[in-house]
C-alpha cells in the first residue's frame, strides 16, 4: 500500500458551525493535504439544491491551477448533490473516488406539528448516497435511520423510488464518528479541584441549538417539577439563540432568572468547558440527535450525563451497559432522577465522581486526534483500491 501523503480536494457548502468546525479540523490534524472549496454558511436548504452549480462555477474559475492529476481523492459532504457536482465537473472527478460524511440526514428529522418533509432535501441526500463511492455516517444511528426511512419517504413521493437503493447504500456505507476537541489541561484540573459546598444547590447544565428538534420543552418541565416540590437548583442554559426559538426559552429565563447561572452562548471555549465542568449533572432532552457534540464534551469534562434512551446516545454510552447516565425518555421520569438527585444530594455528589470518571473514558475514545487518524487510514485504504 501505498502510504505517501494524500492530495485531496474538499466541499464544504455551509462553512460555519460545527460544519466548519469539522472540516477545519480534519484538515489541521490529517497527514494528508488538503484543498478545499467553501461556501458561505446560509440557507442550507438552498444550499443543498444549488452548491453543486456554485462550486462549479468556482471551480471554472480555478481550471488553470486544478489539474485532475493533480488530486488523489475528492471529500464531500451531505449539503451537496454529489450527482450534480460530478455531472458538472466530470473531467475532475473522472476516475476519482468520491467520499460523502453525513452529519445528518433529512429523511430522520422529526417532522413539527404542521410541518412539512423537505422532499428536496431528502433527495439529495439519496442522490448524494447514489453517486459517491464511500459514504461516511457520524454514527449508526444515522445510517440506520436514513436506510430504514427511505421506503417511507418514498409513499410520500409521486411514483415509489427504487427499493435498491437502502441495499445499495449500506454496501458503501461505514460508521465514522466525529472527533472531538477535548478540553484544555486547565479545565479538567479545575474540574479535578472543585470542591462542592455541601449546602450548594444542584447545578444543571443543558447546551445545544435552541431549536425545537432539541426538546427544551421537556427541560423546562422538569423544572417547574423540581420547584413544585421546593428543591433548590441553578441552571446553565447554554447554545445558540436564534430568532425563532421555542417560547420554551423565554419562559424559562423569565420564572428563573434568579437560578440562572448562564444563559445562551458562553464567551468563549474554554468559559463553555469551565461552565461543562462545574455542573453536577449535563441533562439532554434532544429528539433528533445523530451524534452529541456537546454531551462529548460534558463527559470529556468528568461531568456525568443524564440522557433520553434514544438516538446516538445509545451507541455512546450503551445504556445496558451505564444504565446510569440514562432516563427512559420521558419527562416525567427525567423529573424523577433529578429529583432524586436533589433530595439526595449529599449521596449523589459522591456518585457523580464516579460516573464523571467513567463518561469521561468513555468521551475520550472520540478524542480529535485519535478519530482523524482513523479518517487518513480509511483514506489511504480509498484510494488505493483496498
Amino acid at each position: 500500500m501505498n502510504n505517501k501523503p494524500l492530495k485531496i480536494l474538499a466541499f464544504e457548502p455551509f462553512y460555519g458551525g460545527s460544519h466548519k468546525h469539522f472540516i477545519d479540523d480534519v484538515i489541521k490534524h490529517s497527514e494528508h493535504d488538503w484543498k478545499l472549496m467553501t461556501l458561505p454558511e446560509s440557507l442550507w436548504r438552498w444550499r443543498s439544491r444549488t452548491s453543486s452549480i456554485d462550486f462549479f462555477f468556482q471551480l471554472e474559475e480555478l481550471k488553470s491551477q486544478l489539474n485532475p492529476d493533480n488530486f488523489d481523492l475528492i471529500f464531500t459532504t451531505s449539503l451537496i448533490n454529489v450527482a450534480e457536482l460530478k455531472g458538472f465537473c466530470s473531467d475532475l472527478f473522472n476516475n476519482k473516488k468520491t467520499v460523502c460524511y453525513y452529519h445528518e440526514n433529512q429523511l430522520a428529522y422529526p417532522i413539527p406539528q404542521k410541518g412539512k418533509q423537505h422532499i428536496d432535501a431528502a433527495l439529495v441526500n439519496i442522490k448524494s448516497a447514489l453517486a459517491a463511492d464511500e459514504l461516511w455516517f457520524n454514527s449508526k444511528h444515522n445510517l440506520d435511520s436514513f436506510t430504514e426511512k427511505i421506503s417511507a419517504f418514498s409513499t410520500e413521493t409521486p411514483e415509489p423510488l427504487s427499493a435498491k437503493i437502502p441495499d445499495h447504500i449500506k454496501e458503501k456505507a461505514i460508521v465514522m464518528p466525529l472527533g472531538i476537541k477535548a478540553p484544555p489541561q486547565s479545565v479538567l484540573n479545575l474540574k479535578i479541584g472543585h470542591k462542592k459546598e455541601i449546602e450548594s444547590p444542584l447545578h444543571l447544565v443543558w447546551a445545544a441549538r435552541w431549536e425545537y428538534d432539541k426538546n427544551f420543552a421537556d427541560f423546562f418541565k422538569a423544572l417547574l417539577f423540581l420547584e413544585h416540590k421546593n428543591v433548590d437548583f441553578r441552571i446553565s442554559v447554554l447554545g445558540v439563540s436564534e430568532n425563532f426559538r421555542p417560547k420554551e426559552f423565554d419562559k424559562c429565563f423569565k420564572r428563573f432568572e434568579d437560578r440562572i447561572l448562564n444563559w445562551g452562548f458562553a464567551p468563549s471555549k474554554e468559559d463553555y468547558f469551565n461552565i461543562l465542568a462545574t455542573a453536577d449533572l449535563f441533562v439532554s432532552t434532544a429528539i433528533h440527535e445523530f451524534f452529541g457534540i456537546s454531551v462529548v464534551e460534558a463527559a470529556m469534562c468528568a461531568t456525568p450525563v443524564l440522557l433520553p434512551n434514544r438516538l446516538a446516545y445509545v451507541e455512546l454510552f450503551n445504556p445496558k451497559e451505564n444504565p446510569q447516565f440514562f432516563y427512559d425518555g420521558t419527562a416525567q421520569d427525567l423529573e424523577q432522577k433529578l429529583y432524586h438527585f436533589a433530595t439526595n444530594l449529599i449521596i449523589s455528589r459522591q456518585k457523580f465522581i464516579q460516573d464523571g470518571k467513567l463518561a469521561k473514558k468513555i468521551a475520550m475514545q472520540y478524542q480529535q486526534q485519535k478519530i482523524i487518524k482513523l479518517y487518513d487510514k480509511q483514506l489511504t485504504k480509498l484510494a488505493n483500491g483496498v
